[in-house]
């Protein structure tokens, strides 16, 4: 799993839909702009930001970018996977660090997704600190910056997302929205460090307004890797012991032994399948389950 980062110009979240083909149009205020180390490019807009995000694809599991949006702060998360093979995706760590001109001018993104009731609010974007975790800007992610077919884009007042995976092929393995877990609201043109934070409990309990067809899985990360769960229900809690490295894999490897002590992001990932389909989904409740 390689992990990538993305270099900024100023602030910014993710925001602008670099490559999402149908799920996000476009107004005003900033835009930012980068390129991780592997040719993709992310956008962040509507303020000072950060953004990364977290994603998998690929039967082998070889590392293959992702595009990251959203639109806040700085945002954490992953990219990974090139699918090949009829499984699909693997995860693993990034960080960007957002570069731009500030909060006056430029393009922001706005979201199709459908606002379900009981839906996780945001504040232009950031996700309030004892939601779970510490606070944290949210961003949206797919395989687009590496050739993939997919899109996602977050809506700035709730945890919901909305996009299209494309057929799962060689580039294309799916896309995700995630928070970062630990960050502070900007309260300026610097962008908020993203923190890292140790995870108590026992796991991740979750509800979805609802459970994307194509299949779906849930990311945490550890020590720069990420650990996937697949997702069976909308709702539910996932034990530490059910995540691991290759949650995608006939036999998936690389167990997590425990709550995760250097955490900076939460993602919930949709899967490419064998067609294109679109999801449109939010978050209602997370929280670190007893």
């Amino acid at each position: 799993m390689n992990r990538w980062v993305v270099s900024w110009v100023g602030s910014g979240t993710l925001g602008a839909c670099l490559a999402l083909a149908s799920a996000c149009s476009s107004k005003a205020p900033t835009q930012f702009l980068g390129t991780d180390d592997e040719g993709g490019t992310a956008t962040s807009s509507s303020g000072t930001s950060n953004s990364q995000g977290s994603s998998g694809g690929g039967g082998s599991g070889s590392s293959n970018g992702g595009t990251t949006t959203g639109s806040g702060p700085a945002s954490t998360g992953s990219s990974s996977g090139s699918p090949s093979g009829s499984s699909s995706g693997s995860s693993s760590g990034s960080t960007m660090n957002p570069t731009g001109t500030g909060s006056d001018g430029g393009t922001a993104a706005s979201c199709s997704a459908t606002m379900a009731a009981g839906a996780i609010p945001l504040a232009t974007n950031f996700l309030e600190p004892k939601v779970i975790g510490s606070g944290g800007y949210a961003y949206a992610y797919s395989d687009a910056a590496k050739g993939g077919m997919s899109s996602a884009c977050v809506d700035t007042l709730a945890l919901c997302g909305a996009g299209m995976t494309g057929a799962m092929s060689t580039d294309t393995w799916g896309a995700g929205i995630g928070v970062n877990l630990n960050q502070a609201m900007s309260t300026s043109a610097a962008s908020p460090p993203i923190g890292m934070m140790a995870v108590t409990g026992s796991g991740i309990s979750y509800t979805l307004s609802n459970l994307p067809s194509q299949g779906a899985r849930i990311i945490i990360d550890n020590a720069g890797m990420d650990y996937c769960a697949p997702l069976s229900a909308a709702s539910g809690t996932v034990k530490w012991a059910d995540f691991n490295l290759t949650c995608w894999a006939p036999t998936p490897s690389g167990d997590l032994s425990g709550a995760p002590t250097t955490a900076t992001h939460l993602n919930f990932q949709v899967d490419a399948a064998t067609a294109a389909a679109p999801f449109d989904f939010c978050v209602t409740a997370a929280s670190f389950a007893p």
